[in-house]
């Protein structure tokens, strides 16, 4: 008998922007998009960079303090991939988020 496995995680390492912090009857959250880098050579052999903004959601826990969050800040994250959509000026909005289960703050 095969067994099928389906695997959603993601991990990611990069720097923190735009920090939006809330508050809710079951706790702290914080989103922020976090900026990852591609580097590689174009085929004439000129380097290049790329950077990618990745949508990330974070609530507070024992092991993260969202207050502790800042800007410019390099973690390590890993969780799972969340399909999320939002209406803007009439059209709906399809992106995906990285939902964190574990975070590490890398430098202060």
């Amino acid at each position: 008998m095969i067994m099928e496995t389906n695997i959603n995680l993601g991990t990611l390492s990069g720097t923190i922007y735009h920090i939006r912090r809330n508050e809710y009857q079951h706790g702290k959250v914080a989103s922020f998009q976090l900026a990852t880098q591609y580097y590689g050579r174009k085929k004439d052999g000129t380097p290049f960079c790329e950077t990618t903004y990745h949508l990330v959601t974070v609530w507070e826990s024992e092991s993260v303090k969202i207050d502790h969050l800042q800007e410019g800040q390099t973690v390590f994250v890993e969780g799972r991939w969340r399909n999320i959509s939002y209406e803007k000026s009439g059209d709906k909005i399809f992106t995906y988020e990285l939902f964190v289960k574990r975070m590490q703050i890398l430098t202060v």
